[in-house]
């Protein structure tokens, strides 16, 4: 018995200490600055700054959204301007990048002002172009892609040649490759045709691939 309750007794005091252990503390995400962009008017586009924590939640008293404590600044000025936090104004036709920044944090998003636009945010169409007369999936270099309709009817690049790119970005040319930089959100038609194929004409959203088969 004697040992039964010196047991009880060592059992009690490891339990007593296991309570004052520390708990590890809340761990919280690190704040990031977001751009979230729509048309205003003819000439205005209408921008946010939110705020996301990666991986763990926001620290108590992070803000949701900084649009107006942030830093906003457009690289040309020729292009586009900044109103007033968050409105960014159309000045001339071109391509550039918009930027937001807020404490440690940034963001940038490429955007354009296109014929009687306001400026819009823009992203990259791109595909891959096959040779449907060789062994399957074989890239093939030299075919014309055509943007026929839609604000950026009347571009076009060549598949496998160096693709055009926003400011700041350093494109590859890979064989068969064809990209657009600088196009807005929307579906265009594409033609697609090199000599001693059939050409092809394909609508897209965002990327397409394209298997041209060749003449007989």
């Amino acid at each position: 018995m004697r040992f039964i309750s010196c047991l009880v007794v060592v059992l009690t005091g490891i339990c007593a200490a296991c309570s004052d252990t520390p708990t590890m503390p809340d761990r919280h995400g690190i704040p990031q600055v977001g751009l979230v962009c729509v048309p205003g008017s003819a000439s205005l586009m209408l921008c946010r700054a939110p705020i996301s924590c990666s991986l763990y939640p926001c620290a108590a008293g992070t803000p949701a959204d900084v649009t107006q404590e942030a830093e906003w600044r457009v690289d040309d000025t020729s292009v586009a301007k900044m109103d007033a936090p968050g409105v960014v104004r159309a000045v001339g036709i071109g391509h550039t990048l918009l930027r937001v920044k807020w404490t440690s944090t940034d963001f940038w998003t490429p955007i354009a002002v296109f014929n009687g636009t306001a400026p819009l945010p823009t992203y990259e169409y791109e595909g891959m172009i096959y040779d449907g007369g060789a062994a399957p999936r074989t890239p093939l270099s030299g075919a014309r892609v055509e943007i026929l309709d839609g604000l950026a009817a009347g571009r076009s690049t060549t598949s496998g040649a160096m693709p055009d790119s926003y400011p700041g970005a350093l494109p590859i040319a890979t064989p068969g490759h064809y990209a657009f930089f600088g196009m807005p959100s929307g579906t265009y038609r594409l033609r697609v045709s090199r000599a001693g194929y059939q050409t092809q004409e394909i609508e897209t959203r965002q990327m397409a691939d394209v298997t041209l088969s060749p003449v007989q």
